[in-house]
């Protein structure tokens, strides 16, 4: 955890000692957690109320490699590189489980929430509604023309 409100002085405070051979990815904090993408190794759900002593509370091995993560309300969503983006309930942090996905065309690589939408980065950008989150459907995109190399 890094303390950065002096901007020009951000100061580590506490850190969470992964056993986790993967990377993190990708992170989102809501409330007191914060959803960490780490690969092959899934979503982690970390307790970080306490930011000097963060610790893992759940964790759910997507069938992908965990990319990019956001959460909305009771939800996770995943990206899950050539699994797609995947929907996470995370009502009870230390049991998360999959309630719905949708399999994108391209490996599902960063991901962000709005409202019912979800908007996964695949190469191409992909609007999925999710208002359901067990059937989430896909209702436009956008053709980037670069592939996901021009994602940054």
């Amino acid at each position: 955890m890094i303390d950065v409100s002096n901007p020009a002085n951000p100061q580590r405070v506490g850190g969470w000692a992964n056993e986790i051979a993967e990377w993190a990815l990708g992170v989102a904090v809501s409330g007191s957690y914060a959803y960490v993408a780490y690969g092959v190794a899934g979503l982690q759900v970390i307790n970080v109320s306490n930011p000097a002593n963060p610790r893992r509370v759940g964790r759910y091995n997507t069938s992908g490699e965990s990319r990019g993560v956001a959460v909305s309300g009771n939800y996770a969503y995943v990206a899950d590189d050539a699994a797609g983006l995947q929907v996470i309930d995370v009502s009870n942090p230390a049991n998360p489980r999959r309630v719905g996905g949708y399999n994108t065309s391209g490996d599902a690589l960063g991901v962000a929430v709005s409202g019912n939408y979800a908007y996964v980065a695949d190469g191409n950008l992909q609007v999925i509604d999710v208002s359901k989150p067990a059937n989430p459907q896909r209702v436009g995109g956008y053709d980037t023309s670069g592939g996901p190399g021009t994602w940054h």
